[in-house]
């Protein structure tokens, strides 16, 4: 799928109901993802609260359908370092997309945020995301039984 058929677009307050079943998907597969009772404003609100950016996946084929996200969080500028993560819906899975929206947000993380490094963190039992970050050029920089990091260094 070539970089021109998907697009990121900065999260807003429009985009809160398919934020919300983006998510949907991801609960019925046993993650926690909303708070009891929680409707989609109040959920976009409470995950746009820990982000510095975040962004929403979508398709050429279907604009209006949001497929995955992309959150930059844990921003340090001291370490000019940010956390990268993100999630697409299982029908999309080995279709490259996470690949063809991190080459697009990885210049707006280089501009706007000017780090030099764009860190992925997870537990080590998180295979998808490890999957994902080393198949985006992420190298392992730190283990143990509770976290593991990964780092992607951006060219200067």
């Amino acid at each position: 799928m070539p970089i021109d058929t998907i697009r990121i677009e900065i999260i807003d307050v429009a985009h809160a109901q398919g934020y919300y079943e983006l998510y949907k998907n991801r609960a019925a597969n046993g993650d926690h993802c909303f708070l009891v009772n929680e409707e989609p404003l109040d959920f976009l609100k409470r995950i746009s609260s820990y982000c510095e950016a975040l962004y929403v996946i979508k398709t050429s084929d279907n604009p209006n359908a949001i497929i995955g996200d992309i959150a930059l969080h844990h921003y340090n500028i001291e370490d000019k370092s940010i956390q990268f993560g993100g999630t697409i819906l299982s029908t999309y899975w080995g279709k490259n997309i996470m690949k063809l929206a991190f080459e697009q947000v990885k210049e707006v993380i280089h501009q706007e945020f000017k780090v030099n490094k764009i860190l992925g963190v997870t537990t080590p039992d998180n295979s998808k995301a490890i999957r994902l970050v080393e198949k985006l050029g992420f190298v392992c920089v730190a283990k143990d039984d509770n976290e593991v990091t990964y780092e992607f260094v951006l060219s200067q």
